[in-house]
């Protein structure tokens, strides 16, 4: 960097790619900091981050690999949306019908039928808050967007 890039002390920063000696690629999330020293000579701080795992997550977050585990996923919350509004109405009709014959009949009943019929309607119950469970799960994170945010801004403050 030359001190035309420094005006008024500004901090110079950028991702730069460099191959190693082993010819693999790395990353860096570099710094340029000028400063005056005890002698008030001008001098600059070099600081780098080694940011490749950074970067291969996003090339992978960019992969065809994970946009098919998008769809497959996008899919599924589908597949689960449909399946529990089409068990409601079965576990609806067992509901109904409970309710009927514990009006109708529950006292006529011997206390052995009517615990049967008071497990019939727990169980219906359960079954339903289950099925509302998974229809409200197969929503979670329908209108969630994620977003970039950058750092740069923020560091440069923080140096300021």
């Amino acid at each position: 960097p030359s001190k035309k890039m420094f005006k008024n002390n500004a901090i110079w920063t950028s991702e730069i790619s460099k191959f190693a000696k082993d010819k693999t690629l790395h990353w860096l999330n570099a710094a340029i900091v000028p400063y005056h020293d005890n002698s008030n000579n001008e001098t600059y701080l070099g600081i780098f981050i080694d940011i490749t795992k950074k970067k291969e997550a996003e090339k992978l977050l960019t992969s065809e690999y994970v946009q098919k585990l998008e769809e497959k996923n996008k899919e599924l919350e589908q597949f689960s949306y449909i399946a529990s509004h089409d068990l409601q109405e079965p576990i609806g009709t067992i509901s109904a019908s409970f309710d009927i014959l514990q009006k109708e009949y529950g006292n006529d009943l011997e206390e052995e039928a009517q615990q049967l019929l008071k497990f019939i309607g727990t169980a219906s119950s359960r079954a339903s808050l289950l099925i509302r469970g998974l229809m409200d799960y197969s929503r979670i994170g329908q209108n969630l967007k994620l977003k970039k945010v950058g750092i740069k801004k923020n560091a440069q403050r923080k140096f300021e």
